[in-house]
């Protein structure tokens, strides 16, 4: 009697086993078949928004700095008869006033530097920079229509920065002896994007990381890595 008792219990025990496991297993393919999947595709969703969010950002920044280019542009052309001095003024003015440029150059006709326009705190450089040869640059050699924009490659600033550079032609302002297109060139700093990026990664587990179209990293939450 006492060893069936003992089987029986030993049967009941197996049977719960397997009904512990089988449910086990139930649960298992459950999460994997159907709620994993859900979750990676709201993961997913939610990067691909907040990538579009920050791709539209990126472009409001850089579509705003050629606008403010190209409206200096047209002052440096419709302005009185000029002297450099009038012209670096307006150079100087909208480079302290716009956070995002680095500099902005005056190209002649050969690439070569007119005039520089800086933030007041590195108009000190200014020397070091006049005359300085942009005609190897593709993004100055490339011709366009007058007061289309043209954006470069990201590249090393004279000072070591990653920037992008917006090109804009321009007349040369009265009282220059030439008649032969300019360009106005402004460099934008890319720092700024890493700190907004580092923001972001601030609110929650992401890494965001901008890398332009030949794979260059140009802006990551740790700028040493930008």
């Amino acid at each position: 009697m006492a060893g069936m008792v003992r089987s029986l219990r030993f049967w009941l025990a197996l049977a719960l086993s397997t009904v512990v496991v089988t449910v086990t297993i139930v649960v298992v393919v459950v999460l994997f078949v159907v709620l994993v999947p859900r979750l990676n595709h709201q993961v997913e969703s939610s990067n691909r928004a907040l990538g579009i969010s920050l791709a539209r950002q990126v472009d409001d920044f850089l579509r705003d700095s050629a606008e403010v280019v190209g409206r200096l542009a047209g002052e440096v052309e419709a302005g009185p008869r000029a002297s450099t001095e009038r012209v670096r003024v307006l150079l100087d003015t909208l480079a302290h006033a716009h956070p995002p440029l680095d500099a902005l150059y005056l190209l002649d006709a050969r690439g070569r530097v007119v005039e520089v326009g800086l933030p007041r705190e590195r108009r000190w450089q200014r020397r070091e920079l006049v005359g300085l040869d942009f005609s190897a640059r593709s993004f100055v050699r490339t011709a366009r229509p007058a007061g289309d924009a043209l954006w470069s490659e990201s590249y090393l600033s004279q000072r070591g920065r990653i920037v992008v550079a917006v090109t804009v032609p321009v007349q040369p302002p009265a009282g220059f002896a030439t008649s032969a297109p300019w360009s106005l060139v402004g460099e934008l700093d890319l720092q700024g994007l890493s700190g907004h990026i580092a923001e972001l990664g601030d609110e929650g587990s992401l890494l965001t990381i901008i890398v332009d179209r030949l794979g260059q990293v140009v802006a990551h939450p740790d700028a040493a890595h930008a």
